[in-house]
């Protein structure tokens, strides 16, 4: 049930993580091996995982999801994020603007497309997103700050 795993992802980190997030992990690997082609379980599984901090497999898990629903804009985000996370810049921009493509005009999509733009170099399209964040909500503190730091 996806509102269950979204329930236990919202809990502010604590001391149990470890144990709570790896039985969670256990049961959605058990659930997995029942109904591997469910995209929704894959990408439920790739954001447990990254909360273990099992990065690689949080995105192998994030990659099947979008290969099994390409149009699984919420799986495509997280996948992005892990790229960054893992240094793949490119490979997240080529995903972010697959979630732009697709109907995904958020402001945490512009934000982070700003950032790693921003890292590039690439002032002019960082500053585009960013500010279109901003259209989307005049009270992101992040889309602001990284506009901020662009003009720095």
């Amino acid at each position: 049930e996806p509102d269950f795993v979204e329930a236990f992802l919202a809990l502010p980190a604590s001391e149990v993580d470890e144990q709570l997030f790896g039985l969670l992990a256990e049961l959605l690997e058990t659930a997995l091996a029942e109904h591997p082609e469910y995209a929704d379980l894959h990408s439920s599984q790739a954001r447990v995982l990254e909360r273990l901090g099992r990065f690689d497999q949080a995105e192998a898990h994030a990659r099947r999801a979008v290969q099994i629903n390409p149009r699984y804009l919420a799986a495509r985000l997280h996948l992005a994020r892990l790229c960054e996370r893992l240094g793949r810049t490119d490979e997240a921009l080529t995903h972010l603007r697959r979630v732009l493509a697709g109907g995904g005009d958020w402001p945490d999509v512009h934000c982070l497309a700003g950032r790693l733009l921003k890292h590039r170099r690439d002032t002019a399209d960082a500053r585009r997103h960013l500010k279109r964040a901003l259209e989307l909500n005049p009270n992101y503190c992040e889309a602001a700050d990284e506009l901020e730091s662009l003009a720095a």
